[in-house]
C-alpha cells in the first residue's frame, strides 16, 4: 500500500529491518563480484569494485523501492535521487579502495571490508532522509 511520498504505514525498525536485508543482499552481490572478477578474471581490484557496486546498486533500487518503502510513486524523480545517492557513494567507494590499495597498499580484501562498513550506512541516511523522504 502507497501512502504517497514519505508515507509509510511501517514502523521505521521495519524499514530499517527491510533496508538492512536488502543492504546483506547486496553486501553479497558486491563482494561476490568483487572477489570474481579479481580471483577468476584478474581484474585490478578498483574497477572489480565498482563493477560489483554498480550491480548491487541495481538490485538495491528494485528492492527498496518496490518492497522496503513500496513507493511506486514518482519513480523517475525517486530513481534520480537514488542515482545521486549512488554515484555519491560509488564516488565514496571508489576512494576508499584506491585508498586501501595503491596508497596504502593494503589487501584488496581489507578495503573492501573498509568499503563493505562504510557505504552502506552513507547509503541507507541519504536514502531514508532524500529518495524516499520517510517522515
Amino acid at each position: 500500500m502507497n501512502k504517497g511520498p514519505g508515507k509509510t504505514a511501517q514502523p521505521l525498525t521495519a524499514l530499517f529491518g527491510k533496508f538492512a536485508l536488502v543492504g546483506v543482499l547486496n553486501t553479497f552481490v558486491h563482494a561476490a563480484t568483487t572477489i570474481a572478477l579479481v580471483e577468476l578474471l584478474q581484474v585490478h581490484p578498483v574497477p572489480s569494485s565498482v563493477a560489483g557496486f554498480l550491480l548491487a546498486v541495481s538490485v538495491s533500487f528494485v528492492l527498496n523501492t518496490f518492497w522496503t518503502f513500496r513507493q511506486s510513486d514518482n519513480l523517475q524523480q525517486r530513481f534520480l535521487r537514488f542515482l545521486v545517492v549512488s554515484v555519491t557513494a560509488m564516488l565514496l567507494n571508489t576512494l576508499i579502495m584506491y585508498v586501501a590499495v595503491s596508497v596504502f597498499e593494503f589487501h584488496y580484501l581489507l578495503g573492501l571490508l573498509a568499503v563493505l562498513l562504510i557505504v552502506p550506512i552513507y547509503n541507507f541516511t541519504l536514502n531514508l532522509k532524500w529518495s524516499y523522504r520517510v517522515e
